[in-house]
């Protein structure tokens, strides 16, 4: 089975926390990174992540897709995050 996971991002430490995102986004029925985290400072970080200049719009659709692609077809029970941008 192919992975969703970030897997081509030089920094460990972004490669560390987007693949923490993704797995708790996928993991649970929440869509929004303020019920995601548990506290305002990992708030803080997973906007940074998204900020960052090194993580491209492409890759995390890319990887989004993938894992979207690999809970469907599984059919296990596994929950399908919706993205919604408020802004």
């Amino acid at each position: 089975m192919q992975t969703g996971y970030f897997e081509n991002l030089k920094d460990k430490r972004l490669l560390n926390r987007g693949n923490s995102i993704l797995n708790r986004l996928f993991s649970s029925s929440v869509h929004s990174i303020r019920q995601l985290a548990t506290n305002d400072s990992e708030t803080k970080a997973m906007y940074c992540f998204f900020q960052n200049d090194n993580i491209r719009e492409e890759g995390i659709i890319r990887n989004m897709s993938i894992n979207c692609k690999n809970a469907v077809s599984n059919k296990s029970g596994n929950k399908v995050p919706e993205v919604v941008d408020s802004s």
